[in-house]
């Protein structure tokens, strides 16, 4: 199948800029913008507190689906929140369990956006008194967990390791 070019609504605003990372657009107000710069496929992207879909109802993700159908794009995928170093990182099961939950929502919304793919970044570390061996352990049973609801719903999970830990050039 070949690659289909995307791009990520982070792209249209200003995520990194101070006073923090906020919306200076709505979500529709970004797709017209990924729709008028001649893109067919976005990669709707994290923003926790002011989209995201682990928030939104049915009738949220329908409306979704519309807008982006009105404006001619498909989504291609959905990239999670990254708290660097991550909830998946923690001691807490419980903290992990809510991780699993996110993944299972973001899984399920892209398969009824008709996108294909969900992308987590990670950062297996030490933290917090647990051993960078076990934060792989938790890493792996974190995608274990998810990867049948992806299987069933025809999505692949794309693992995004962060490079805070393995940097690109050795010294």
């Amino acid at each position: 199948m070949p690659m289909k070019p995307s791009i990520m609504t982070r792209v249209c605003w200003r995520c990194y800029s101070w006073p923090g990372r906020t919306f200076h657009h709505t979500l529709p107000q970004i797709l017209k913008r990924v729709a008028a710069s001649g893109y067919e496929y976005v990669d709707l992207c994290e923003f926790p507190l002011e989209f995201w879909p682990i928030d939104l109802s049915t009738e949220d993700i329908e409306f979704l689906k519309k807008t982006l159908d009105s404006f001619g794009i498909q989504v291609s995928s959905i990239t999670m929140p990254t708290f660097a170093a991550g909830l998946e990182l923690l001691p807490s099961k419980k903290d992990r369990t809510f991780v699993v939950k996110r993944l299972k929502k973001a899984i399920e919304t892209v398969s009824v956006l008709g996108g294909e793919t969900v992308m987590y970044g990670i950062c297996p570390r030490a933290v917090y008194g647990s051993s960078q061996k076990e934060a792989y352990r938790w890493t792996l049973n974190l995608f274990t967990e998810c990867a049948p609801l992806a299987e069933e719903k025809d999505v692949s999970l794309a693992i995004e390791f962060v490079n805070t830990c393995f940097p690109m050039f050795l010294r």
